[in-house]
């Protein structure tokens, strides 16, 4: 289905994100998404390429967030990250 607004972002759209954000601050969007510090340091140290580290933070957001992880508020945070190419995604 549509990806636009309400809907909750699919997995595979989350590694589209990952891919766009993981080489910029993707700390900040993490803290956007109410990640703290220690949460963020688990991310790196479980994986060692970036891009899973940030699939990882988006997949625990989406199953913390349960049906208010929708593609609007992911995308709001990544604006704010000036990551506008990866929340066109969710458009």
């Amino acid at each position: 289905g549509s990806v636009a607004g309400g809907a909750i972002p699919d997995d595979k759209t989350l590694q589209k994100i990952a891919v766009k954000v993981y080489n910029k601050d993707w700390a900040r969007l993490a803290n956007k998404l109410d990640f703290e510090f220690e949460d963020i340091e688990e991310f790196k140290s479980q994986n060692n390429d970036k891009r899973s580290q940030v699939y990882n933070m988006l997949k625990r957001w989406k199953s913390r967030e349960g049906s208010l992880a929708q593609s609007s508020v992911l995308a709001q945070a990544l604006r704010e990250c000036r990551m506008d190419d990866a929340a066109a995604l969710l458009s």
